[in-house]
């Protein structure tokens, strides 16, 4: 089943959700590792390869099921994207 956003039909990844600029590319990253994506994998291949090169601010991976975040943002005119991600344990901090 596929998602249509903008015009644009995005391939459905069962217990996924995702939205990038370049939709299509995420698409295709994920597709390559489905059943086998870690958060190492989202903010160190996915995130890079579908930033937006003059204009990415912030870059954010979730794990909603362990409430788990990574979050990156712009060093100067670095991207985040390319910037270490910081992890944010939510589960720890909601006593879960």
């Amino acid at each position: 089943m596929a998602a249509a956003l903008g015009g644009q039909e995005l391939p459905a990844f069962e217990g996924i959700v995702y939205g990038s600029h370049y939709n299509d590319r995420m698409a295709e990253k994920l597709a390559a590792k489905f059943g086998d994506i870690t958060a190492e994998y989202a903010y160190e291949v996915i995130a890079p390869y579908v930033m937006m090169p003059k204009s990415n601010l912030h870059s954010v991976v979730f794990d909603l099921t362990a409430l788990q975040l990574w979050a990156a943002n712009a060093d100067g005119l670095e991207p985040a994207g390319s910037q270490k991600h910081v992890r944010f344990d939510f589960a720890a901090a909601l006593g879960k």
